[in-house]
């Protein structure tokens, strides 16, 4: 991509599972957003190859002999994971989301405006996260749904929309609240 200087890419086991974590330097001047590299890349590579997690450093880290060091490179992915602006939850539906989110992840915290696929989401930890969530809320989402929604913040409000259509629909008056809330539908 023109506006990278210089990018190394890791492999690394989470849960069983392989994910590649792209580790990029941007060239001086260019600004360029993940979402624009994955799209770069996923006109060029078959999806196993595309990497799940972006980490944008001021420049590589080299050992003395001038090649690339994994593990200093492994060092900046935890401090700017530590270092990434966090915003609590606000309400029950965000804390189940995070709940829900730092298991399949295996991450320690999650904030509200951390995007899935940034936290290191695919494709297929995307399908596993709507049957969890299906299962919880006791709603029917779409992959769509959560390659739209990345957020947790925006995954709430499409949970709660759907919560309040259910109360809304003019078959389920008759059911209480309660009913609807515990998905005894």
């Amino acid at each position: 991509h023109p506006a990278v200087q210089s990018a190394a890419v890791l492999a690394h086991d989470v849960k069983n599972d392989k994910r590649l974590d792209a580790y990029i330097v941007v060239e001086a001047g260019h600004q360029v957003k993940t979402d624009e590299l994955h799209d770069y890349l996923h006109r060029n590579l078959p999806p196993f190859m595309l990497p799940a997690r972006w980490m944008v450093l001021a420049r590589m880290p080299l050992t003395p002999n001038g090649k690339l060091d994994r593990r200093a490179l492994l060092a900046s992915d935890t401090q700017q994971l530590a270092g990434r602006s966090y915003t609590a939850p606000r309400n029950e539906i965000e804390r189940a989301l995070i709940a829900i989110l730092t298991d399949l992840l295996n991450l320690d915290r999650v904030g509200i405006h951390d995007d899935f696929f940034e936290l290191g989401g695919h494709s297929l930890l995307a399908v596993q996260l709507i049957s969890r969530l299906d299962s919880h809320f006791r709603t029917s989402l779409h992959l769509k749904t959560i390659i739209e929604a990345r957020t947790i913040k925006e995954m709430a409000e499409i949970i709660n929309s759907a919560r309040i259509a259910k109360q809304q629909d003019p078959l389920l008056v008759g059911l209480g609240n309660k009913d609807i809330e515990e998905g005894e539908l």
